[in-house]
């Protein structure tokens, strides 16, 4: 929203749809959120589920201490971020093993 798309040319940039959909089935992130209801109206999910994506792709070993400082900054009005956290939380390497997802 804040970057002019022409100043991304040469950019490698993956959407939401891109991460997952109906037709190419749906990223982990994505599914996780879906199946802890960390979604409600669906206006942030999008923004979440990047913003998850983001931080995995730079934080490949994130403690569930780490997930929930990253996500200060997105804005929630429906869920109160338990379930968002919650699910989140699945792919730290110090999650429970049985919860734990990838």
């Amino acid at each position: 929203c804040l970057t002019s798309v022409t100043s991304c040319e040469g950019w490698d940039i993956t959407t939401i749809e891109g991460l997952g959909n109906r037709k190419i089935g749906y990223h982990p992130i994505q599914r996780t959120l879906a199946e802890h209801h960390g979604s409600q109206c669906g206006y942030c999910t999008i923004g979440w589920v990047m913003a998850m994506h983001g931080f995995l792709q730079s934080n490949k070993d994130a403690t569930m201490l780490d997930v929930e400082k990253a996500f200060g900054s997105n804005v929630c009005r429906c869920t109160g971020y338990r379930p968002i956290l919650e699910a989140f939380k699945k792919f730290a390497k110090d999650a429970p093993k049985e919860d734990r997802i990838l």
